[in-house]
């Protein structure tokens, strides 16, 4: 995988965020398969699928009460 994955020109950069859980993951390989360019945000970048494409970024997800907005 690229660390620093631009977009194709004319293309778009899709963010996927879980893209090592069940569904994230589904969704990448969909959008992979279907020629995206892909950042996908992640705890641990070493468990991202290896995908064309794309770029793992790890994001801290610090606790439920933030992702609540509390």
């Amino acid at each position: 995988m690229s660390q620093h994955l631009m977009p194709r020109p004319g293309s778009d950069l899709v963010g996927v965020t879980g893209a090592t859980g069940r569904l994230g993951g589904r969704v990448a390989h969909r959008l992979a398969a279907a020629g995206a360019a892909q950042r996908l945000l992640v705890r641990d970048p070493a468990r991202a699928p290896e995908l064309p494409d794309a770029c793992a970024v790890r994001a801290d997800f610090p606790g439920r009460d933030v992702a609540a907005g509390r």
